[in-house]
């Protein structure tokens, strides 16, 4: 499916909103990264092509304005945001239970995709906040490899768990129509908020 007009407005202001994200993690070092708030909104309203574009600007920009460092982790983003809007088609998001359970499998997506990379071409360290969980993890005995598993599989869950819990906080609030003129907003109608059905405004 192609990209409409619409969609390829959004892209810069998901891509900043990754940007954003990823950039207040690192700079207060807490071990998680929130640099897929925008891939999955994107991918929420647009379809798995809107995630992995957005993934792929932000990372690129990402790149080109801090550090190379941002290109390894490209193909684990782009596979999120596939995932993402996947997802978002089967349901997930209608309501915070499903949710916190997209969160929950995007997460260890992400880790299993991440890790050996952390591991082989960073050799442990991205100079983020959970550099600090890697080393505890070394410090235990692990190898780097199964040290860099170990924190993915440790926080990248709960990091895209509570980002698809502020996207879907944020979808909710959009006004129905604007959500729904998206590729892939009607498959979103069905959200709720806390057990509630959203009404459209």
């Amino acid at each position: 499916m192609r990209l409409d007009a619409k969609t390829w407005a959004l892209l810069p202001l998901a891509a900043a909103l990754n940007i954003t994200g990823g950039w207040l993690t690192s700079a207060l070092k807490i071990p998680l990264y929130l640099d897929s708030l925008g891939t999955i909104w994107a991918a929420c309203l647009g379809g798995p092509l809107a995630g992995a574009a957005t993934a792929l600007i932000s990372g690129l920009i990402s790149a080109a304005a801090n550090s190379p460092i941002w290109l390894c982790f490209l193909p684990p983003a782009l596979l999120v945001g596939l995932v993402a809007g996947y997802l978002s088609r089967q349901g997930f998001m209608h309501n915070l239970g499903l949710a916190a359970l997209m969160g929950i499998i995007l997460g260890l997506t992400a880790a299993l995709a991440s890790a050996p990379i952390a591991a082989y071409v960073l050799h442990g360290s991205s100079g983020g906040g959970t550099d600090l969980v890697v080393a505890a993890f070394r410090l235990a005995g692990l190898s780097t490899l199964h040290a860099c598993l170990a924190q993915s599989l440790a926080t990248d869950p709960i990091d895209k768990l509570i980002s698809c819990l502020l996207v879907q906080s944020l979808l909710t609030s959009m006004p129905t129509r604007l959500r729904n003129s998206f590729q892939n907003g009607a498959n979103l109608d069905k959200m709720t908020v806390s057990g509630y059905l959203f009404k459209p405004q």
